[in-house]
This record gives C-alpha cells, structure tokens and sequence, in this order.
C-alpha cells in the first residue's frame, strides 16, 4: 500500500477497527487494572481522612501526665494548674535532665518564677532548687527549673512521659 492508500477515508477507517480489536490477554490485563483501581475506594480501604483522624487518637493516647490540682492558688493568684502548660521535650532539654538535673517546662505568659516553683513542688512532690524563665522565638515562655539534690530529673521526667 501507498501513502495515498492511507489517506482515503476508508483506509483510515479500516486501520481505526484493525487496532481497536485487541487480543484477550491484554483485554483481560486491563480489567485487572480497573478492579485494582475500584478496590481502592471501597469501604474497607483505608481514606487519607480517616488514617489522619486514627493517628490524631494514637497520640492522645501519649498524653503527657500533669495531674491537676485541687483548685490550689499560685501566690499571684493563678491555678496550679494553669501555670504549666507541657514539659518540653528537645535534644537540648533532655540532656540537661541527664546531666545538669534540669527539667524544662512551657508554661503560662503570666506565671511567675514563684508561681512556677510552687506548682512544681505541690504537683510534683519535688524541692526546687532555682528556676530560669526566658522567651523562646516562638513567643511561649520557657522555664528551666533546677531540682534538689534529693530529687532526679530523670525519675520526674520519666513519670511525666518525657524520656
């Protein structure tokens, strides 16, 4: 055949139905393909939503352990409670709890050092020794509390959940 063949209505038209018929197998292979594509979206498979929601209750269930006061005032007039917020878990906290006997809290703009210390003692059951507070470049306050001799970080940080 020609090229001229090829350009004729009808040509074109027979070489159209010669390539839409197409051997079982591959016919087969992608009904194959569309079954797969269907099982994704049934019931039982999983949606990106409901994966999100699931992982949102797994960490719910890590809950950081703060125990929550009798309704006891800070010097300032604040809940025990109220003053801390989490302890702070980063590479830099957790060392100083291994070696300097530091634990670091986030804890409420309006807390005072005092505040910190006497939510510390009563909730945790631990002598303070000194506490730091700063502002980190994230705008949340920040405080470094130093334990007792008698006491160990680690022990507390392990109770709260963080190492």
């Amino acid at each position: 055949m020609t090229e001229k063949d090829y350009t004729s209505k009808g040509a074109k038209a027979d070489l159209k139905s010669k390539a839409s018929v197409q051997p079982k197998a591959a016919k087969l292979k992608k009904d194959a393909a569309k079954a797969e594509k269907e099982d994704i979206w049934s019931e039982e498979a999983v949606s990106p939503k409901k994966a999100a929601a699931e992982k949102k209750e797994a960490k719910k269930s890590k809950e950081i352990f703060i125990p929550k006061a009798s309704h006891e005032k800070t010097e300032s007039g604040m809940d025990l409670d109220e003053v801390l917020v989490f302890p702070l878990i980063s590479e830099k906290a957790v060392g100083a709890i291994e070696a300097q006997n530091k634990i670091t809290f986030i804890v409420n703009q309006k807390a005072s050092k005092i505040d910190i210390r006497t939510a510390i003692e009563k909730l945790y059951a631990v002598k303070v020794e000194s506490v730091q507070t700063l502002r980190d470049n994230q705008g949340r306050k920040k405080a470094i509390v130093k334990l007792g001799k008698a006491f160990k970080a680690q022990e507390l940080a392990t109770k709260l959940g963080v190492v």
